[in-house]
């Protein structure tokens, strides 16, 4: 996939405002494919001192409400096959990353195939089940109405969540307050 100069620069910016309260990780892989890359990754660590430090605004609303956060940007209109692409990057990521967790967590409960987990266990893999922020210039009515997109009210103007299952939402550039 072609990278362009906004797109390195996205991830730049959006690494580098990361690093002091978690770990990032670009360009994930999901079955190979070019066209299927996980733009970027954050993996929140509640403990460390960027947290207390500094105030990213409703970036930091985002990642305080997901530990685990998939970051996909779209510079131009979203369009129906970049929700469908992001959608498809998650489900490729997240089910081999379920089954190797739970396969983890039954080695250490010491279970047979035919027990189940720990309400707690099944909990812990849950939360590490990434929530995907598009982040995109722009984005039609319609488009957040086929999609059934709802503002956030707790986050502001400019960002939308999709029905829960999905665990996906939507911050639109061009909506956010200029704050």
């Amino acid at each position: 996939m072609a990278q362009y100069k906004h797109d390195r620069f996205f991830k730049f910016y959006i690494q580098s405002l990361y690093k002091t309260k978690g770990d990032t990780q670009q360009n994930i892989q999901v079955r190979n494919d070019e066209d299927l890359e996980i733009d970027l990754m954050f993996i929140g660590e509640p403990g460390k001192e960027g947290w207390q430090q500094e105030d990213l605004g409703v970036f930091d609303r985002l990642m305080k409400l997901h530990p685990t956060i998939i970051v996909e940007h779209y510079s131009s209109y979203l369009e129906e096959t970049d929700l469908n692409k992001s959608i498809t990057r998650k489900n490729l990521y997240w089910e081999p990353k379920k089954k190797e967790l739970t396969e983890i967590a039954k080695i250490e409960q010491k279970l047979t195939s035919s027990k189940r987990l720990s309400k707690e266990a099944v909990e812990q893999i849950d939360g590490q089940n990434p929530f995907t922020w598009i982040l995109t210039a722009n984005c039609s009515d319609k488009l957040l109405s086929l999609c059934d997109a709802k503002q956030d009210r707790e986050l502001g103007v400019g960002v939308y969540r999709l029905m829960g299952l999905l665990r996906m939402g939507i911050v639109i550039i061009d909506r956010l307050p200029d704050s």
